[in-house]
């Protein structure tokens, strides 16, 4: 081997031994950001331009059980897979993704009748994917999120109840990305089929 040969060599593994350091640093960050699944109030948490889509790798579900807005991702341009499950059950998902103009894939939210998404999903243009567990039973709005798919559309409609009356609105899409995935005439019928309690607005 030559000089050349054994400089590159070293260098190499100077560089593995270094991105593995990074790694088991960021994991340890994130451990003790989220005080090791511990962790129930997360407003602001994800917020901003800090957080790009390498750094952000929560290592537990984010729980946010505060009465404060919650904004946990607000403003962030980079993340596109929320990749945990999100439980507001006890809190509100409030202007949680606003302006995350890169978020492709909500993962899980897990709601209750009492849970608030004033602004959740505004700005969000390039929202494809959002699953939702328990029941939506306050306004909810998508108006921005034109790319949104069927299954996610359908989703959002079998989680619809709560006894107040309450507002679901949909992008101008809506209607033919549906109709599109299940068959001409499936969008009106979905909307018939929801709660009484429900208007939706499109």
């Amino acid at each position: 081997m030559t000089i050349a040969e054994k400089i590159r060599a070293i260098s190499e593994k100077i560089a593995l031994v270094f991105e593995k350091g990074k790694s088991e640093g960021r994991r340890s960050f994130m451990e003790n950001y989220q005080l090791f699944g511990e962790r129930n109030h997360y407003t602001g948490a994800f917020s901003g331009r800090g957080w790009t889509d390498d750094l952000y790798a929560p290592l537990y579900p984010i729980v946010h059980s505060s009465p404060a807005t919650a904004s946990i991702f607000t403003d962030n341009i980079y993340i596109t897979d929320t990749r945990v499950p999100i439980d507001v059950r006890l809190g509100n998902l409030q202007t949680t993704f606003r302006s995350c103009n890169s978020l492709k894939t909500v993962r899980l939210i897990k709601c209750s009748e009492s849970t608030l998404f004033n602004g959740a999903f505004d700005y969000c243009t390039k929202l494809e994917n959002v699953s939702f567990e328990g029941t939506i039973g306050t306004n909810i709005s998508f108006s921005a999120c034109t790319k949104l798919y069927a299954q996610s559309i359908d989703g959002i409609f079998s989680c619809l109840g709560g006894s107040q009356n309450a507002l679901l609105t949909l992008p101008d899409t809506a209607k033919s990305n549906y109709d599109a995935f299940y068959g001409e005439g499936a969008f009106e019928a979905r909307i018939a089929a929801r709660p009484s309690n429900w208007t939706v607005a499109y």
